[in-house]
C-alpha cells in the first residue's frame, strides 16, 4: 500500500510538471509581442546621471568577472554534483545574463563615444537605431527569470533549508559559494534592476516559470536514468537515496523534491506558487519604484497589438 502511494505521488509530480511546462509554452505563444531597441539593454535607466552608461557598464563588467570566477570555482572540481542543484543552475544563468549585459553596455558605450565625436552632440544622437533587438529581448527574459529565482532561492535557503539541516555546522548553507549564490545574488539583481532600462513584463511570468519546471523535470529524469537510483522515485532507500556531499553523490538535491514522499506533489505545487509569488513581488516593486522613471519612455498600443518600447527618447 505504501509503495502504491509512492508510485501515485511520483506520477502526480510528473503530471504537475508536464502540465506546468505545457501551459507555460502555450501562454508564451499567446503573449503580445514586444519590440525593444538595443539601447534598452545597453543604456543606463538613470537619465539624469551624466556618466550613467559608463557606471552601468563598469558595474556589469565587474559583476560578470566575479560571477564567472564563482561559477568556475563551483564547477571545476564538482561539475556533476554542483549542477544537480537549482542554486547553481540559477547562478549560472545569472552569470550568462551579466556577461551578455556587459557586452551590450560595452557596445552601447562605444557607440555613444563614436556618436559624440562625430556629431559633437550628446547622448541623444548616439542611441543605437535598432528598433527590434533580439539581444535586448533575450536579456529581458533572462532578467525576468533570474530576479524571482534569486528571491525564491534566498527565501528557501534561509527560511527552510538552513533551519531543517541536521548538520550542527550547517556546512552546506554557510560557505563561500552559498554566501554568493544565496545572498549576493539578490543584491546584484536589485542593483541591476535599478540601473538598467529593461522593462519587466507580467507576461514573462510564463517564460520564467519554465526555469524551475525544467529543473524539476531534469532532476526526476536524472534519478530515473541511473539504474542504481531508479527505485528512489518510489522508495526511500538508505544509503542509496541519500545525498553524500563528501563523496559528490546527490540524488534529491532538496528534501522536498523526493517523489517517494506521500505529499511530494504538494511540495512541488508549493514551489511553483512560491516562484510565482517571488515574480509578483519583484514585478510589483519594479512597477512602483522603477517604472515611474521610465514612464516618459514607454509607449504601448492597444491590447493584443505589437508593443513598442522606445527608450532612446
Amino acid at each position: 500500500r505504501i509503495r502504491a502511494m509512492s508510485v501515485a505521488s511520483c506520477a502526480s509530480v510528473l503530471c504537475i510538471m508536464a502540465v506546468l511546462i505545457a501551459c507555460s509554452i502555450a501562454l508564451i505563444f499567446r503573449s503580445p509581442r514586444v519590440r525593444l531597441p538595443f539601447s534598452a539593454v545597453g543604456a543606463c535607466g538613470l537619465a539624469r546621471m551624466r556618466y550613467g552608461n559608463w557606471l552601468l557598464c563598469g558595474f556589469r563588467v565587474g559583476v560578470a568577472t566575479w560571477t564567472l570566477f564563482v561559477t568556475i570555482h563551483a564547477l571545476v572540481k564538482h561539475f556533476a554534483y554542483s549542477m544537480s542543484f537549482f542554486t547553481v543552475w540559477s547562478w549560472t544563468l545569472l552569470t550568462v545574463y551579466f556577461v551578455s549585459a556587459a557586452g551590450a553596455s560595452l557596445v552601447h558605450c562605444w557607440h555613444c563615444k563614436a556618436g559624440a565625436a562625430e556629431n559633437g552632440a550628446g547622448l541623444p544622437d548616439s542611441c543605437c537605431h535598432v528598433d527590434d533587438s533580439l539581444w535586448a529581448r533575450c536579456n529581458q527574459r533572462i532578467l525576468s527569470t533570474i530576479a524571482p529565482s534569486a528571491l525564491m532561492l534566498d527565501t528557501v535557503l534561509w527560511g527552510i533549508l538552513l533551519p531543517s539541516d541536521p548538520d550542527p555546522h550547517k556546512a552546506r548553507e554557510l560557505g563561500f559559494n552559498s554566501y554568493n549564490m544565496h545572498a549576493l545574488n539578490l543584491l546584484l539583481v536589485v542593483v541591476e534592476l535599478f540601473l538598467n532600462r529593461l522593462p519587466l513584463r507580467l507576461h514573462d511570468l510564463f517564460f520564467a516559470t519554465l526555469w524551475p519546471g525544467c529543473f524539476s523535470l531534469f532532476t526526476i529524469l536524472r534519478v530515473a536514468a541511473n539504474p542504481e537510483t531508479l527505485e528512489c522515485l518510489v522508495e526511500k532507500r538508505e544509503p542509496t537515496c541519500s545525498t553524500h556531499g563528501d563523496r559528490d553523490e546527490v540524488v534529491w538535491p532538496y528534501f522536498f523534491m523526493d517523489t517517494s514522499k506521500a505529499f511530494a506533489a504538494l511540495w512541488y505545487l508549493a514551489m511553483v506558487f512560491l516562484f510565482g509569488g517571488a515574480f509578483a513581488i519583484v514585478y510589483a516593486v519594479w512597477k512602483s519604484v522603477k517604472r515611474p522613471m521610465l514612464d516618459r519612455a514607454l509607449a504601448a498600443t492597444s491590447a493584443g497589438a505589437i508593443v513598442t518600447v522606445d527608450l532612446c527618447q
